[in-house]
């Protein structure tokens, strides 16, 4: 985790864990974050799921330059599974893919 992450954690850690107080298992204290976000999600009137941030990190990251054996070390997959899920939605990519392709033509 980065260092500034950490520090603005601390004003909300709650002992040992940021999101957690430890008690229960791990597998329902991720039930009850994703029941939290949906619950906020219905207030809010939109649609909210934990992994479309990933989901956005991902793309995010790509669409600034970083390289997909980059970001498949902060997501922990494969480049390939970068590839196959992320890269393909960056319009920039997309844009020079279509030259290339083009550019064949002439």
């Amino acid at each position: 985790m980065h260092d500034e992450v950490k520090e603005g954690l601390k004003s909300v850690e709650n002992g040992e864990y940021f999101f957690w107080l430890g008690l229960g298992n791990p597998k329902s204290c991720v039930g009850d974050w994703q029941r939290s976000l949906r619950r906020l999600g219905e207030i809010a009137g939109v649609h909210i799921h934990a992994h479309r941030w990933r989901h956005t990190f991902a793309t995010d990251l790509l669409s600034k330059g970083v390289p997909v054996s980059e970001v498949a070390a902060i997501l922990g997959n494969s480049p390939a599974i970068v590839e196959k899920h992320y890269s393909q939605r960056i319009q920039s990519r997309q844009d020079r893919l279509n030259e290339a392709v083009k550019a064949t033509w002439d």
